[in-house]
């Protein structure tokens, strides 16, 4: 088992890519794909392919046949866009038939309202229902058109090699838009216990009542449902029974009381047909959409009471908690069962969602949505992010924190703000928020660290202005670069500065809307210098210099060689001339592709093994008890070998795969480390979607060392540290490279 390339979560992809579209009419053409082209669909991401096929048609004359490339880095992306001034006003309805053919693939359709002044309407992109089914069926996705809405975006994605077939598509209005969110308004202390109970019981019952009820219900809609039931309940007893209803249909084993249990009261009562006991297994959080490359799932086992003894918990076992002043739960960790079904059955219905019209979708922009989502999302960190016990994060108090400002949140756009919060306090590198609204530009302008200054690589559009490589940024929008990551820190997550740096180089480019921004910087000749900076599409980073290209010598017999994205292919290419280099450098500044696993049988005579990857395996609340299935990489040498003095460059965008790699050789000492230390995250990623279209992502395993230390918050940290200057910034140069060649010399 290995752990994948940790991909940001695909709603992140979707928002960045509109900026740069036109409108194309208010229909859709080619909806059916029976066109002699696949115009005006877009195919917007490298390696993948749209063909039209008139065999496989569901319906007419032909389909579309999506596919994407085995080594892609991320989903294959098509879309088209709509003018949406027909439609402004209106609820509108994306429509289409699809069908997943390959192993290991999903798709999702996906539809985005832009508004005036590059703000972010509607979006959905199906995250939370993923399509997996290999034969056609009929799927939609509904939302508002804004009145001053600009332009509608409708698309597919498909994660991994596919092919997905596509047939059918329509966009239509079924009438005015529906407006029926809940506005926002303070929690008082009373609302906030309530709230607080409701987010412990549900993720007990979610997780661990093993009921039938519990796996049949959609956890999303009961808790939406949930919070406008409990939020009024005046004191401790009328929570009680407003959880009591709620829960008794979904977890028939639970007991809320408004005093603390019993030793009578903790024992759960065999029924006269419970011959079995049925408990769930978690290997990490198994509801997570990453198709069939996840190591993460959920089961639930039986087994006959008078079996041997297997792992998990044994028959009758219950916990108690104290879930708000004055009211405790007792809740069974598993039900008995007879051979067909959880006993006792329940009698009841679960609740339902919230009383809405028909075109009501949850949003970030509902305060009934909000306070559902951090409910959700804190049950699933709470009972499975495996590094609580390295972080220390005060997570109960996240947890009253996230509810009291989702109460207040003016819109969608703050509510994701509230969420990366939530999970900035996890202290990992894995986490991003997917949602309503990320930056749709950024400052034509590159940057990097030297020690604490922000210093300009390269400035685009911005040259014009007189910008340069080599300016140290004084001031942004009238804030110092000081002031202006104070801002960002509380919304990203990283389990060590460099990487929280690393990703506030970008945050601080990204921009809601194009406005121009001051910008003031310090040049080297001390001359100081203010511009206007109008934001744009978002493009590439410029490093302020070129990096080699892969083979050619930097040096005497030093032969320099790039990991980040190369395949196995350009490796093999390459092979044979670094196995004759005196000496070879490898880059792993950034995140490698597969050549970089390929390279390792080449690098020793010896087997290499990779750190301990420990998926964990929950049976009991609260992480108690947790066991591990452990798994590495096991190397074998393999010829040619790579003989010569090596060279390894990193610095603090190396995270997660990028690290597995470095850690082979800080442990095996099998070259010299140049630059500075890696991001200290590593372990494959797990994802929640939540209600309204969000989503946040976190490392859901643990990743020691060789030596069995800790990993997370540490990284792999150079044996020779070098940081960039203001001068060699400036002046283009490959500051780390050139210390690396230095010591080869």
């Amino acid at each position: 088992m290995t752990p994948y390339p940790a991909l940001l979560p695909a709603v992140l992809v979707i928002s960045s890519l509109f900026t740069f579209l036109y409108a194309i009419g208010q229909d859709l053409p080619n909806g059916d794909f029976e066109g002699e082209t696949i115009a005006p669909w877009r195919v917007t991401t490298p390696g993948a392919k749209l063909q039209i096929n008139a065999d496989l048609a569901n319906k007419g004359k032909g389909c579309g046949v999506l596919t994407n490339a085995m080594n892609a880095q991320g989903p294959a992306i098509i879309l088209q866009v709509i003018d949406a001034k027909p439609y402004a006003g209106k609820l509108i309805s994306f429509t289409g038939s699809v069908r997943i053919t390959g192993p290991n693939s999903r798709a999702q359709m996906w539809m985005r309202v832009d508004r005036a002044g590059g703000k972010q309407g509607f979006f959905d992109n199906m995250f939370d229902r993923p399509i997996v089914a290999p034969e056609w069926r009929n799927y939609s996705i509904e939302g508002n058109v804004d009145p001053d809405a600009a332009q509608i975006v409708v698309g597919v994605m498909l994660t991994g090699t596919g092919p997905a077939l596509l047939d059918s598509f329509t966009l239509e209005s079924l009438g005015d838009a529906v407006h029926a969110d809940m506005p926002a308004a303070p929690l008082d202390a009373r609302g906030a216990e309530n709230f607080i109970a409701l987010a412990r019981l549900t993720g007990l019952a979610r997780f661990f009542s093993a009921s039938d009820a519990s796996t049949k219900i959609d956890w999303g809609q009961f808790t939406l449902g949930a919070v406008e039931r409990v939020e009024k309940a005046p004191d401790a007893p009328a929570l009680a029974q407003a959880l009591s209803e709620l829960f008794s249909p979904v977890a028939p084993n639970f007991k809320v009381l408004t005093h603390q249990p019993q030793p009578t009261e903790l024992t759960l009562v065999r029924p006269a047909s419970g011959t079995h006991w049925t408990s769930w297994k978690h290997q990490g959080f198994g509801e997570s959409q990453q198709g069939g490359a996840s190591i993460y799932r959920s089961t639930r086992e039986t087994i006959a009471i008078d079996a041997e003894k297997v792992p998990g918990t044994k028959p009758g076992t219950t916990v108690h908690r104290q879930i708000a002043p004055g009211v405790w739960v007792v809740a069974a960790v598993g039900a008995y069962s007879d051979e067909s079904k959880t006993l006792p059955i329940a009698d009841a219905h679960p609740v339902a969602g919230p009383d809405r019209p028909r075109g009501w979708k949850p949003s970030g922009d509902d305060r009934t949505t909000r306070l559902a989502d951090i409910i959700l999302a804190w049950g699933v960190l709470e009972h499975f992010y495996p590094y609580f016990d390295v972080v220390k994060a005060d997570w109960d108090r996240a947890l009253a924190d996230g509810l009291t400002t989702a109460a207040t949140d003016a819109d969608g756009a703050a509510f994701q703000k509230t969420l990366s919060h939530l999970g900035s306090q996890l202290h990992d590198g894995h986490v991003w928020v997917g949602g309503k609204s990320l930056a749709a530009f950024a400052l034509p302008i590159s940057w990097t660290w030297a020690g604490d200054q922000l210093v300009i690589t390269s400035s685009n559009a911005a040259l014009s202005s007189g910008l340069t490589r080599g300016d140290v940024v004084e001031s942004l929008n009238g804030e110092t670069v000081a002031h202006s990551c104070d801002a960002l820190r509380p919304f990203i997550s990283g389990a060590t500065e460099q990487w929280i740096r690393h990703r506030m180089l970008e945050e601080l480019r990204m921009r809601e809307t194009n406005s121009p921004v001051p910008i003031s910087v310090r040049r080297i000749t001390d001359e100081q210098l203010s511009v206007q900076l109008v934001p744009t599409a978002r493009g590439n980073i410029d490093e302020g210099f070129s990096r080699p290209k892969d083979g050619s010598e930097v040096a005497p017999g030093v032969m320099y060689f790039d990991l980040c994205g190369k395949n196995a292919k350009a490796l093999e290419d390459h092979l044979k001339d670094l196995v004759a280099a005196k000496a070879v450098i490898f880059d792993v500044r950034g995140y490698p592709g597969d050549a970089a696993f390929q390279l390792f049988p080449h690098l020793s005579e010896k087997p290499l093994k990779s750190a301990t990857w420990r998926a964990p395996v929950y049976t009991m609340p609260d992480r108690e008890g947790v066991t591990y299935i452990e798994s590495a990489w096991d190397l074998q040498p393999a010829q040619p070998l790579i003989a010569g003095r090596k060279v390894f460059l990193t610095d603090g965008s190396a995270i997660s795969y990028a690290e597995s790699c470095m850690g082979i050789i800080e442990a095996y000492k099998l070259g010299d480390i140049v630059g500075s230390a890696t991001a200290g995250t590593n372990g494959n990623v797990n994802t929640v979607s939540l209600p309204g279209g969000y989503s946040i992502s976190f490392t859901g395993m643990q990743v020691l060392k060789h030596d069995g230390s800790t990993h997370h918050g540490v990284g792999i940290k150079p044996t020779i540290e070098v940081g960039r200057t203001v001068k060699g910034i400036s002046e283009g140069r490959d500051e780390v490279l050139e210390r690396a060649i230095a010591e080869l010399k």
